[in-house]
């Protein structure tokens, strides 16, 4: 029975507190459409789009890190697999 109205005052908390809480998904999508609305104003129709601009492609930095970790991984799988089989 303890266990019964636990449950249930867990289950009443939980419907409460997600009632009362905003949607988060709402209001990141909202903030994102007028970003996006302010970029394209800010921009000429016949110019590129966000992806040309001063920002870095995050990834062209770790490229190396990616190839030698890659390189690694097989090197280290091929060694484990020639040590099963004898």
């Amino acid at each position: 029975m303890k266990k019964w109205i636990t449950l249930l005052g867990l289950v009443t908390f939980t419907g409460w507190s997600l009632a009362q809480s905003d949607n988060r998904f709402y209001t990141s999508e909202k903030a994102y459409n007028a970003q996006m609305e302010n970029q394209m104003e800010s921009q000429d129709p016949g110019g590129g789009g966000p992806i040309t601009g001063d920002d870095p492609v995050p990834i062209d930095g770790g490229v190396p890190l990616l190839l030698a970790a890659g390189l690694g991984m097989a090197i280290w799988y091929a060694r484990q697999r020639s040590l099963r089989n004898g």
